[in-house]
């Protein structure tokens, strides 16, 4: 897989959509982008994306229709690990209180809980609790 950092914001922006659509053809695409380019730029980004890893095609009929190549689980974990490193200089510990604190008026008790949850895991899972 590409790294992330090596994308140009439109690519980045092809590929944000390739993940909200999951299955899309050109113009789909091109649709759900901000300021829309061209048809032919948007069929350029995918061929690039293609040959980086980060979309793959199947054909329909006449028309190719666009996915992820990469699970969105992965490319989730990869746009963290760049959060994390761009924004709160390698901190998870920032990056989640920063989250809770911009947060704090609409995380419900069930998502409170949950990374309640998620810090106890970690917490087993270094050994600090029994």
């Amino acid at each position: 897989m590409a790294d992330a950092d090596q994308l140009s914001w439109r690519e980045r922006q092809v590929v944000d959509a390739l993940f909200e659509l999951g299955k899309a053809s050109v113009r789909e695409i091109r649709e759900a982008l901000p300021q829309p380019p061209a048809y032919s730029t948007v069929r350029a980004l995918l061929a690039k994306l293609e040959r980086k890893g980060l979309a793959r095609h199947e054909q329909e009929g006449a028309r190719y229709l666009y996915s992820p190549a990469v699970p969105a689980r992965d490319a989730r974990s990869s746009a963290l690990s760049r959060l994390v490193r761009v924004f709160f200089e390698g901190s998870a510990a920032r990056a989640v209180s920063g989250l809770v604190d911009e947060n704090a008026s609409t995380l419900s008790d069930a998502e409170l809980e949950e990374i309640a949850a998620a810090i106890e895991r970690a917490r087993r899972r270094r050994g600090d609790v029994g």
